[in-house]
């Protein structure tokens, strides 16, 4: 099966997930992931199942190691983790262009019209490198 024909779980206007085939997802869309799942996009981790935001990636696809990586999520977004808490989520993330140290740390910030943000989003955050999953890769 090819890979952008398979589905995942993405979040709609009328605020609930829906299996959409990857070709058709978008940068800026919010996709939901579940155990084993592989994806061929680079995603911004917001929350996980895992209590303190982490989630396990295997890259084996990526850079032929077999161990997982830990990934963590923004301590302001662990909130998310429920279908139902996600429903009221909206907002604008916005990032710097690519770059040389977009490696070493990704600026976000949220623009001050997402109301639904927590009040701790309104204002310019870092993640570093382990909040980020590249392409390729499966949790």
């Amino acid at each position: 099966m090819k890979v952008n024909l398979r589905k995942a779980s993405v979040h709609k206007a009328d605020r609930v997930f829906a299996y959409n085939p990857w070709m058709k997802i978008q940068v800026g869309d919010v996709v939901k992931l579940e155990k084993d799942q592989f994806f061929p996009a680079d995603l911004l981790l917001l929350s996980s199942s895992y209590e303190d935001g982490i989630c396990y990636v295997e890259t084996v696809n990526l850079d032929g190691e077999t161990n997982l990586k830990v990934k963590r999520s923004l301590e302001v977004t662990l909130p998310l983790d429920d279908d139902e808490v996600f429903k009221n989520f909206a907002g604008t993330i916005t990032c710097e262009d690519p770059n040389p140290h977009s490696l070493r740390s990704l600026p976000i910030g949220c623009s001050d019209g997402a109301a639904a943000f927590p009040p701790e989003l309104h204002r310019r955050l870092c993640i570093s490198p382990v909040g980020l999953i590249w392409s390729s890769s499966s949790v």
